[in-house]
């Protein structure tokens, strides 16, 4: 069952708005701000399908909170399906949204019925897995980089992240050191300073950093991502 994610500070339109979704089968789960909604949505294995996202938010708006979530800046996977509502219907207000990155935009006042065709709509349109090595200790999604500690997602810079998905792409082969190194510009400064990242990965995401399981060294090659303890799909839908 796809349950999706109301923002929505009219706590009445939020109320409609889940129960008419759930009349039609859907599971909703409602915030009346992007602070709220942050602050819980950290768990890689809930499984949210999409998002209907109110514009005019107080603190961090609709419009902020799509680019938050397109650049990978939150817990959620990158490409989840937004739809924006907002009282505002100007073209320019739609083109704003939708340069954000949102899905969909839907003018106040609606007709539910259109909101769910457009819901099931986007949802037909972006199926979302996700798939997660599980390593026991920490989870790492595949397709973001991201890196999972008790629930908790591990800040990571971007080159980091970066290293970390050509590790993953590689399944299993080393990767050159160089290959690496050639992703960040330190590189071009110090050729051991891929060393430096990975050192500082490890001490992220390793139980031992001194005897690493994760992340292991080729000795004169360079590093590879060790075969996870199981790999499961987040399904989004």
């Amino acid at each position: 069952m796809s349950s999706i994610i109301i923002v929505e500070d009219d706590e009445r339109l939020a109320g409609l708005v889940g129960e008419f979704l759930q009349r039609a089968g859907y599971q909703t789960l409602h915030y009346a701000s992007a602070e709220e909604m942050l602050e819980h949505c950290c768990d890689p294995e809930k499984n949210f399908s999409g998002i209907i996202l109110d514009v005019m938010l107080p603190g961090i708006d609709g419009v902020q909170l799509t680019k938050l979530i397109r650049a990978n800046d939150t817990s959620l996977p990158a490409q989840t399906p937004i739809i924006l509502l907002t009282a505002r219907g100007d073209i320019d207000d739609r083109i704003i949204g939708l340069e954000a990155g949102a899905s969909d935009y839907l003018p106040k006042p609606f007709d539910p019925r259109e909101l769910l065709l457009r819901v099931g709509n986007m949802l037909t349109a972006a199926p979302l897995d996700v798939a997660i090595m599980d390593y026991g200790h920490v989870r790492i999604e595949t397709n973001t980089g991201w890196i999972w500690k008790s629930g908790q997602r591990i800040h990571l810079t971007e080159r980091d992240r970066e290293i970390i998905l050509k590790l993953i792409a590689a399944d299993g082969a080393a990767v050159p050191r160089n290959e690496l190194g050639d992703m960040t510009w330190e590189a071009a400064l110090n050729s051991r300073a891929i060393d430096v990242h990975i050192n500082r990965l490890r001490r992220l995401i390793e139980q031992d950093p001194a005897n690493p399981k994760i992340i292991r060294t080729h000795r004169n090659i360079g590093y590879s991502m060790a075969k996870p303890m199981h790999n499961f799909l987040n399904t989004q839908m």
